[in-house]
Parts: structure tokens; sequence; C-alpha cells
């Protein structure tokens, strides 16, 4: 069974799917609970924003909102059925190509090292909630709706990263609050020397290479779901 057949997670339903899988395209959490408890210029307060955004990303508790949840139910209706990702197999799947690997590495290595990075980790984190807000995301919904498939996770984001009250809105916050404290630890030439290292942890994003386009492109040999849809995105 795939997902859009399983229980609860047809587009009317909106309701939670089982505990393996997936939730109705309605179950998208409020982008606007950004929490005022910490005060403006508490360094502690960086690490909340960030682990806010953290907790949101797993669903804030709730397996029908977890994030990797949702998008390995889109690979499934794919045909894809990974492995579990602590696994050997999983690492050795012959699906992936080496270069797949080379973001999701630097990314899991800088956050090794929070203390020494965080300037760098700051800025990564805001290039990457800003990275397919609007356009990014947009596009790769028409795609996945073109050829019949669920838009929820690409829509979950879309929703959630925006830089009003959202993730991207989390982001610049924790960028703020880090900056706030650093004249009275650092000096003006300390305040200096962490900005260019949070701008150079924005550009790192595509500096390794832009895989998005490969990841989200289409098989052209498969046979669009909506006609009247195909028509309008070949004519655009």
């Amino acid at each position: 069974m795939s997902c859009a057949d399983s229980p609860g997670t047809t587009p009317s339903s909106g309701s939670p799917g089982p505990a393996t899988g997936c939730a109705g395209p309605a179950r998208c959490p409020a982008a606007g609970n950004r929490s005022t408890a910490c005060a403006a210029g508490s360094t502690r307060c960086t690490g909340h924003f960030l682990f806010q955004t953290y907790w949101d990303e797993l669903g804030n508790g709730e397996i029908s909102l977890n994030h990797p949840a949702i998008y390995r139910c889109l690979l499934r209706d794919m045909g894809i059925d990974l492995p579990q990702t602590s696994s050997r197999q999983y690492a050795e799947w012959p699906g992936f190509r080496e270069e797949s690997f080379a973001k999701p590495v630097f990314w899991l290595a800088i956050s090794r090292f929070p203390r020494t990075y965080m300037p760098e980790i700051l800025g990564l984190n805001l290039a990457m909630e800003l990275s397919g807000v609007g356009g990014g995301y947009r596009r790769a919904g028409a795609a996945l709706e073109f050829y019949g498939y669920s838009t929820l996770f690409v829509d979950l984001h879309n929703t959630i990263d925006n830089v009003a009250t959202g993730h991207s809105a989390w982001a610049a916050d924790a960028i703020d609050t880090y900056l706030a404290d650093l004249p009275q630890v650092l000096g003006p030439e300390g305040v200096a020397a962490a900005w260019e290292r949070i701008r150079a942890g924005y550009r790192s994003l595509n500096r390794l290479g832009n895989l998005a386009a490969g990841l989200y492109a289409a098989p052209r040999t498969r046979v669009p779901a909506n006609p009247a849809r195909a028509r309008v995105l070949t004519r655009s």
C-alpha cells in the first residue's frame, strides 16, 4: 500500500496518518509561535531559536508531522523504500550517488562543533531556511503535482520557513541574539569578525554545488496525472 492509500493520508481527510506514516495535507504546524521568553541579548537564546526549529522539523512530537517521515512517504509513493537511516544498508544503498553525500556530511561535521563554529552554523542555518522559500518550493510543488505526487512536503516547508514568522525569521533572530552580546565581550572588531564568519557560513550552502535541481527532477517518461496541468507547464 502506498502512502497515498494509507488511512488518514487522503487530501480530504487532513487527519494524522498511522504510526509509521503520513499526515493529511491540512496538518501543517503554525509558523507564528515564536517565543518571547528570552530577553534580547541573552546568548542562551541563540540555542533556543535553533532548538525551536529543530523541534518543528521533528513534528513537535507528532509522528504524522515529522518531516523525515513525510519525505519517506513521498519516496515510497515513487517506489523508493530506503533502509533505516541509522543502518549500514542505508549508507551502501545503490541508489545514492557519492556526490549526494557532500552537503549532508558537511552539515553533520560542522554541527559537531557548535562552540567553535557557531557563527558559521548560524549563517548556514539562515541560508538553508531561505533556500527554498517561494521559488524553489513552488517549482518543486508544480513538478510533484504534474506527475501526480503529494506536494505536502514542499507545501509544508514553503509555509513554515517563511521570512515573517517562520523558520527563516527564527534563523535571523538567532543571529541577532548572538551578535547582541558580542560588543561587551569581544569589542567592535570582534563583532565585525563574527559577522564575516556568519556571512561565510551563509555562502557555504551552495559552495559545494547545488544538487536540489537534480533531486527534484522528475523522470520524463512518467505519464502526467493531470493532462491539463501538463499543457500549462509545457507552454510556460
